[in-house]
């Protein structure tokens, strides 16, 4: 196949991945989010995987810690919030 059909095909299937992952993003907005935190401000959900989805912002935390986020807004990977509960350890 040649090179710039390839990358059109590639161009348009992450045009509408995009679409899907922003409603999806959307969609949390509101909610409140168990986070582990990965380093201060910067945490995932038990819904988003290292290295391949966006991350979950906030101010505080502490690497290894479990807290609980207010989604308040998204960008175009990312959720963005607010820290509203205390901190639990890692169970196990």
């Amino acid at each position: 196949m040649p090179a710039d059909v390839r990358e059109e095909r590639r161009a348009r299937f992450m045009q509408a991945q995009e679409k899907i992952s922003a409603a999806k993003l959307k969609a949390r907005v509101g909610r409140q989010l168990q986070v582990l935190v990965d380093a201060p401000g910067v945490g995932r959900s038990s819904a988003d995987a290292p290295e391949i989805d966006g991350v979950v912002r906030f101010k505080g935390g502490k690497a290894g810690e479990f807290v609980e986020v207010m989604v308040e807004r998204t960008d175009a990977h990312d959720l963005h919030g607010k820290l509203v509960a205390g901190v639990r350890a890692p169970s196990g």
